[in-house]
């Protein structure tokens, strides 16, 4: 189903792909009294982490104006076995000599691209901060909290409105898109 989609499929690395095997069900569930939502994701066991259901918060503001009305997600961490996080990439640092003695290099986890960064608490305030910071030379990074929250919203709110549409599709190995053209 994810991979599917285009535009969450852009977010789908390779190393994310080995963990979306186990994904078994994807459900939204909206609130008939307020615009919140929740996604729950549902994983058949696996070597990765020992969640079976992890479920997303969406906290909504039904009158934003700019479009990114998802003002806040709220989703339990995550339990990762130990070097299976693939939000994370571990680099050695080098060794170093101080004062006559060396110092080992250290293991260092750095942050990468990856779609399992929605299951972590995002909030429209931290993309608001990142504009602020922005480099206008390189463009906003894409692992900053802003552009993760960005992210966030974007697949969630594309799975609320179209979770159902993209099902049966992807059930067929098809896109959503070949669908349209068929009787």
């Amino acid at each position: 189903l994810l991979t599917k989609v285009d535009i969450i499929n852009a977010y789908i690395t390779e190393k994310d792909e080995a963990v979306l095997k186990h994904l078994v069900k994807v459900e939204a569930v909206t609130h008939p009294d307020t615009e919140d939502f929740e996604v729950e994701f549902t994983f058949e066991p696996n070597e990765f982490f020992s969640n079976e259901k992890v479920k997303v918060e969406c906290i909504c503001d039904g009158s934003a104006e700019d479009g990114d009305y998802i003002e806040e997600v709220k989703c339990p961490e995550i339990e990762w076995k130990e070097g299976k996080d693939p939000r994370f990439e571990e680099r050695k640092t080098k060794a170093k000599t101080k004062k006559g003695k060396k110092i080992p290099g250290k293991i260092v986890k750095e942050r990468t691209e990856s779609f399992f960064w929605l299951f972590k608490d995002h909030s429209k305030s931290a993309m608001d901060e990142d504009e602020d910071c922005e480099d206008e030379e390189d463009g906003p990074d894409p692992l900053s909290d802003g552009s993760l929250y960005q992210q966030a919203s974007d697949i969630l709110d594309l799975l609320k409105k179209n979770v159902f549409t993209y099902a049966i599709p992807a059930m067929f190995g098809l896109k959503p898109e070949e669908l349209a053209g068929m009787p």
